[in-house]
């Protein structure tokens, strides 16, 4: 029995053992001399037709006489020349939805040692983006630049076209923003000063225009889809800082939150408060006011105080303003009222929105001392 139980227990070493060696083997090709290298890592989908290259890299003992390719069933033998092992794509069948396609690869060495590899191709898309948009910003004369180019590692594309429709719910239709058919090797898409006439798309704030390229060969397809929402122009966070009663701090420079006393000899304080309540223009600076009122005539955004201050919409500021009656001074500021004001600083003009916070008043020993919360923010429109 004590036999029996020992030869059990070497046989057993004996088979882990032979696994381990035959998976050594195939992990560990210099050990056999000789090695495959894939030199064809991707192709586009569109490539049903290319020649995948593979890499021999062998020892001057060890020779290769074969290399059988197989792949979802189906085999060849690949053609060996100059120390490359090649094969078509065909054997792939079709890559519509595919992300990649693996094969294996069994190669006969003159060693007689067995050689097994897996290789792994992936599958791209035969477009891409060469310059990216993320969003379009309406009425800025900056321009964006959207590219596209196609890529094949041999395939021919026979054409591109360019549809669009504003929003999920809208339509696609061919469009032609170039004013010609597309390169079909690629070509740009300019967007400036972008308005409801550009490319007569209609586009609005809010909106968002759907772009989607389509590539042929032959009979067939590769789709580039892409979103560019409608933005305005905005300011970033906003600012909060105080007016003060108080002539040590009284007069405040909005670009720099810095508060300067009212004898401050260098004038760089741009509001200051001013008695009883409110605060004005300091010295020469180049700043008016208009108070916001009723905003049920503006876009759906920004038609009422609430999505007007929340949207900080530099474009809806500047109507607003233009629209009011300026004036160098705010008085009795209450709690959430809203002005738009107009800065001029080194010959650049920029426009902002102030919110009034708390107003506070603290009497002490008969004196009395003002303090008026605000937030504000502002930017220049390009």
């Amino acid at each position: 029995m004590k036999y029996f139980k020992t030869s059990i227990i070497l046989f057993l070493f004996a088979f882990l053992l032979s696994c381990e060696e035959k998976e050594y083997l195939h992990e560990r090709s210099n050990d056999l001399g000789a090695n495959l290298v894939l030199t064809t890592t991707s192709i586009s989908k569109f490539d049903v037709s290319h020649t995948i290259a593979i890499k021999i890299i062998n020892h001057p003992s060890v020779t290769v006489s074969k290399v059988e390719v197989e792949s979802g069933g189906n085999k060849i033998d690949a053609t060996i020349a100059d120390n490359v092992a090649s094969f078509n794509s065909s054997l792939f069948g079709s890559l519509e939805g595919k992300e990649s396609v693996s094969f294996t690869t069994n190669t006969t060495l003159s060693s007689g040692e067995p050689y097994e590899k897996t290789f792994s191709v992936s599958i791209v898309s035969a477009l891409e983006l060469s310059k990216e948009v993320a969003a379009l910003t309406y009425s800025s004369s900056a321009a964006d630049t959207l590219a596209f180019e196609t890529n094949t590692k041999s395939a021919k594309v026979n054409s591109v076209i360019l549809e669009w429709k504003k929003n999920k719910a809208g339509t696609y239709a061919v469009t032609s923003p170039t004013g010609a058919a597309l390169k079909v090797k690629g070509d740009e898409i300019r967007f400036v000063n972008v308005d409801n006439t550009t490319y007569s798309y209609g586009l609005e704030i809010k909106d968002t225009l759907y772009y989607r390229f389509v590539a042929t060969s032959g009979t067939l397809k590769d789709t580039l889809e892409l979103t560019l929402p409608v933005n305005s122009q905005t300011f970033g966070e906003y600012k909060s800082s105080s007016v003060y009663s108080d002539m040590t701090k009284n007069k405040l420079n909005l670009s720099t939150t810095t508060h300067y006393l009212d004898s401050d000899p260098k004038g760089k304080g741009e509001i200051v408060f001013k008695t009883p309540l409110g605060f004005e223009k300091e010295g020469m600076t180049a700043i008016d006011f208009v108070k916001v009122g009723a905003l049920s005539s503006e876009l759906n955004h920004v038609n009422t105080s609430e999505k007007f201050y929340k949207e900080k919409d530099l474009l809806a500021i500047k109507r607003v303003y233009d629209a009011g009656t300026k004036t160098t001074s705010v008085d009795n500021p209450a709690k959430d009222d809203l002005y738009v004001y107009k800065i001029t600083r080194d010959k650049k003009t920029t426009y902002g929105l102030i919110k009034i916070g708390s107003v506070e008043k603290v009497t002490i020993d008969n004196e009395t001392s003002t303090t008026i919360d605000i937030e504000f923010g502002e930017g220049e429109i390009k």
